[in-house]
């Protein structure tokens, strides 16, 4: 029974190793496996290319060229489970539809207005008679109407013209009285008094004397109202600006000291040793990585020029720092009569995630890094 048991427990530490030995040599190969990739390109008129990604012997492909029409799949075990196709640019549309004649439709309808023109000529006529007799029967009311206004406008005019001259001839007589007792009125109660006719035009008329009195006063009010309204526009509008000015001083002072403040926080920032150290890591570690992923193999030729030749002079003058990198892989050719582009490119590296993953470890491993990514990350918040 004991050896049973034993035998058991053999068997499923057997099967364990089994498994624990598949699963590490799966993160075995993820990590050291690297991934490999192709990129090839060409132009001579109509662009071209073709861009390929593989992992442990074409296990995993994934591959999108452009031919016309960009054309996108992935495999697994030589499977197809993913593809995408773009379509082509279009190109000639189909031939229209024939569209019905619009003769024909107008003929149709022409006939169709005939048809029901002839129904309705009759009643049009009738209609034609009842609005002359309405227009009419308008017309004799309206003569009725003005002759009826006329004759009282008459026997208004005579009614008022003998008020007139009645008011006319009590009027002269109130003036008389109203000069002899003009200085009797002054000292007793010191108030000009004016005698306020209604004449045929419905205008108030005063003594000579209130006149003449009267009327530089009203000038002279009716001026004062319109200088002291001037003024206080004026006196608005200045200090309006006046308040735009120092709203507008007053913000940009703030921004002055704030844009101050970031300038010396930033100062303060780089002048730490810590981030000093930091910065010197990083910069290191993103070398190494570009280092890494730089495709190692490199060919092709490329023939390039403008219209301006200056121009052509530019682009060398950007691309001559990284000669190092494509000298004896990689041939340009300048053209400085005309404009030219052609070429073709190849290139292929490979990227170990193993070597990534320490890259980005080694960066986590620095406490003062940590301590920038949560300042960071609560800033954000």
């Amino acid at each position: 029974m004991l050896a049973l048991l034993l035998g058991v427990l053999k068997i499923v530490g057997i099967v364990l190793l089994i498994i624990l030995g598949i699963i590490l040599l799966l993160i075995l190969l993820v990590l050291l496996v690297p991934i490999r990739y192709r990129v090839e390109g060409a132009f001579d008129g109509k662009p071209a290319g073709l861009a390929k990604v593989t992992w442990l012997l074409h296990l995993i492909s994934a591959k999108a060229e452009y031919q016309e029409a960009l054309d996108v799949t992935v495999r697994v075990l030589g499977f197809r489970v993913f593809g995408m196709k773009l379509p082509e640019e279009a190109g000639e549309d189909a031939s229209p539809k024939t569209k019905p004649d619009a003769g024909s439709k107008t003929k149709s309808h022409g006939k169709a207005s005939s048809g029901a023109g002839e129904d309705t000529d009759e009643d049009a006529g009738t209609e034609n008679l009842k609005g002359c007799e309405s227009s009419a029967e308008s017309k004799k009311k309206n003569a009725e109407k003005t002759g009826k206004e006329e004759i009282n406008r008459e026997d208004d005019g005579g009614v008022r013209a003998e008020a007139k001259t009645e008011v006319k001839a009590e009027t002269k007589a109130k003036i008389k009285v109203n000069n002899t007792e003009a200085a009797d009125l002054k000292k007793t109660d010191g108030v000009e008094q004016t005698i306020h006719i209604e004449g045929m035009d419905g205008k108030e008329e005063t003594t000579g004397n209130n006149i003449e009195e009267t009327q530089p006063q009203s000038s002279s009010s009716f001026l004062t109202g319109i200088y002291e309204k001037l003024n206080a526009k004026c006196v608005g509008t200045i200090r309006g600006i006046l308040q735009k000015i120092r709203s507008v001083a007053a913000a940009a002072r703030e921004k002055f000291q704030a844009i101050r403040d970031k300038e010396e926080w930033a100062v303060a920032f780089l002048k730490n040793k810590d981030n000093q150290k930091t910065f010197c890591l990083m910069k290191r570690q993103i070398f190494r990585l570009i280092r890494h992923i730089f495709p190692q193999k490199l060919s092709g030729r490329v023939k390039f020029g403008f219209d301006d030749p200056s121009t052509t002079g530019q682009i060398l003058t950007y691309i001559s720092p990284f000669y190092g990198c494509y000298a004896g892989k990689l041939e340009l050719i300048p053209v400085f009569e005309e404009k030219v582009l052609e070429g073709e490119v190849s290139l292929k590296g490979r990227a170990r995630i193993l070597t990534v993953l320490w890259i980005a470890a080694r960066m986590l491993f620095d406490r003062n890094f940590r301590k920038l990514i949560r300042w960071f990350l609560d800033r954000e918040r």
